[in-house]
């Protein structure tokens, strides 16, 4: 009986500490490479991981808002029907270097995106999903998500807000202030997941925190890709970047890390900006496959 008695306490306790735990997926900025996310969510559904919080910046933004939207089927879909060119669908009278205060309109990248998103339904979901913004009036880099806004339109406005890129898109003008693309100010926020409590927390990296060797540097361009490639990779990364938080607790929460194992066609804006199926498709395997290897089996 006594035996009896102590197996259910242990079967309490294991079930009272799940319901203390936490989980928040971050989802890093990286363009056409935040396809590489669909595959580690992939896995991560497969290992039964449900998230509570999502934390998204820049091409982050959209896959939060997919997945609050329909789960990681509506990611899939989003990512393996998208099509664009950077350009062309952005050329506007009225928003180009001539007229305004960027290179191209993101109008029509707006309507073509939020085909896959309902901001009604994210409003009032159960998750927490928030943002990273830069406030380009005050200078600073914020979060807001579907626990500040009221209306499903300031919703949608803020997402906007999210992944439009400064210089290349006009910034927003929300509440009185401009805003724009909060990556390049915070684009891995694990410090706003540990404030939310999270115990458990996977970062999914579109951008690894290393390069392959190069040796060659016999013109300018050489010298000035690397050089740009290695700002992208400690600017994506933040403070991540030299940390192995492998096995590790950190302030009370377990950190996973699932990031590209391959240089994943390097960071020349165009292709950045080149979406297409048939790489996404790419993307989406290799996902799978580091999380599978970098996670292994979750406990």
């Amino acid at each position: 009986m006594a035996e009896v008695k102590r197996k259910s306490r242990e079967v309490r306790k294991r079930g009272a500490s799940r319901e203390k735990e936490k989980t928040a997926i971050i989802f890093q900025g990286g363009a056409s490479r935040g396809a590489h996310q669909v595959g580690a969510m992939k896995y991560l559904e497969e290992a039964g991981v449900k998230p509570d919080i999502l934390i998204g910046s820049s091409i982050g933004v959209i896959n939060a808002c997919l997945y609050a939207t329909g789960g990681l089927e509506t990611m899939t879909e989003f990512w393996t029907s998208f099509h664009t060119h950077p350009l062309v669908p952005g050329l506007n009278l009225r928003d180009n270097i001539f007229m305004g205060n960027s290179l191209l309109s993101m109008n029509w990248g707006f309507r073509q995106i939020e085909k896959y998103i309902d901001f009604e339904k994210i409003l009032h979901s159960r998750l927490e999903v928030s943002f990273i913004l830069t406030n380009l009036s005050k200078g600073t880099g914020e979060l807001r998500s579907n626990r500040t806004e009221k209306t499903w339109e300031d919703l949608r406005t803020v997402a906007r807000i999210g992944y439009t890129i400064p210089g290349l898109y006009p910034p927003v003008k929300f509440r009185g202030d401009y805003w724009c693309d909060g990556g390049f100010v915070w684009n891995v926020p694990l410090e706003y997941a540990l404030q939310k409590g999270a115990t458990r927390i996977f970062m999914l990296l579109c951008v690894g925190r290393s390069l392959p060797k190069q040796d060659n540097f016999g013109n300018i361009y050489r010298v000035l890709t690397r050089f740009y490639d290695i700002m992208w990779v400690h600017v994506s990364s933040g403070g991540i970047v030299q940390r192995d938080f492998a096995d590790e607790v950190y302030q009370g929460a377990k950190i996973h890390i699932i990031e590209p194992s391959t240089y994943m066609n390097g960071f020349g804006m165009l292709n950045l900006l080149m979406f297409n199926p048939k790489k996404a498709k790419k993307f989406i395997e290799q996902g799978y496959r580091d999380a599978r290897h970098q996670i292994g089996r979750l406990t």
